[in-house]
């Protein structure tokens, strides 16, 4: 028996070939069904397949908290695959789960989109269950590297530009860039090289002004770290808790009774996908009132019964 009219959608695709040869757009290419990663022209043909109504269980984890240099780790586990599906799953395949529940079926929200890092299958008691374990990241962030020399002059901004530039050729496309602050449109006399892994190098241009680089549901997301940004919010009630709103530390790991120190909550409500680290967090519940700058959000999943939960960790700034 399904709880709550609960509804998920686990589609696993898997790159059979990529085809850089051509910038043909149309939409086909001869031998099958055709995607466009990011729009570049590069060609990737997919086989996918789409799991519905068995037995899932699922950890989806995400962060912007400073120090995070790899991505959290998703654990998705379905139950009792056929032989022919447990063969398909592969590493290195593309994932996207969306959940919700009845109602919106057509409209469900993507909750993880990503790769899989590990996939193994065991026998527990009646059930054969597949753990898929996955990163939203873990094909840019392995490999893909970049070498570009220093040009005399650059600014961070015209860095962070061909950087994100070489993300989306790669199928990392772009959530937003916030052009703020006089740091990131400085010039450096002299250039700076750009040499290693995509992403470490963004991080580290991003850390000599204050910004921080993520990626949230398969985008890349670039902003100043101590900005509030006029970004999308949440609404938050009393009526969508499902449980108590805990305090938090701060992010520098001040307790709240320093007065330099910035309101924090845990709040867990009922699932709700809408919620990522890309948008702000408006509460209306009593002694919490204000808005949140959302730091982590992990969604704790199963189909059958136990958690449908969203939980997440946010900052007060206003």
């Amino acid at each position: 028996m399904i709880a709550y009219g609960r509804k998920y959608s686990l589609t696993i695709s898997v790159p059979e070939n990529v085809d850089t040869s051509t910038v043909d757009n149309s939409g086909s290419v001869a031998g099958g069904a055709v995607k466009d990663a990011a729009g570049d022209g590069k060609k990737v043909q997919l086989d996918a397949l789409t799991i519905v109504n068995l037995q899932m269980e699922a950890k989806v984890a995400s962060t912007k908290a400073s120090g995070k240099k790899d991505s959290p780790v998703t654990t998705i586990k379905v139950y009792n695959l056929s032989a022919a599906t447990r063969a398909f799953i592969k590493k290195g395949g593309l994932v996207e789960l969306l959940a919700g529940y009845e109602g919106q079926e057509d409209d469900l929200p993507l909750i993880f989109s990503g790769q899989i890092v590990t996939v193994y299958t065991e026998v527990l008691g009646p059930n054969r269950v597949t753990t898929l374990s996955c990163t939203a990241d873990a094909n840019v962030r392995n490999n893909v590297r970049v070498s570009l020399p220093p040009v005399r002059g650059s600014s961070y901004a015209s860095l962070l530009a061909a950087l994100v530039d070489v993300a989306a050729k790669k199928g990392l496309p772009l959530g937003h860039f916030k052009k703020e602050g006089a740091k990131l449109n400085s010039a450096l006399p002299s250039g700076m090289p750009i040499q290693g892994y995509l992403l470490d190098e963004i991080s580290k241009v991003c850390g000599n002004i204050g910004y921080r680089a993520y990626i949230t549901l398969g985008k890349l997301f670039i902003e100043p770290i101590n900005e509030d940004l006029t970004v999308e919010s949440i609404l938050i009630s009393s009526a969508t808790l499902a449980g108590s709103i805990k305090a938090l530390k701060d992010t520098s790991g001040k307790n709240l009774g320093d007065p330099t120190s910035k309101d924090g909550v845990k709040v867990t409500v009922f699932l709700n996908g809408l919620i990522d680290i890309s948008k702000y967090l408006e509460l209306e519940v009593p002694d919490h009132e204000g808005t949140y700058k959302i730091i982590s959000v992990a969604h704790d999943l199963n189909y059958e019964g136990g958690q449908w939960t969203t939980q997440l960790d946010a900052e007060k700034v206003s």
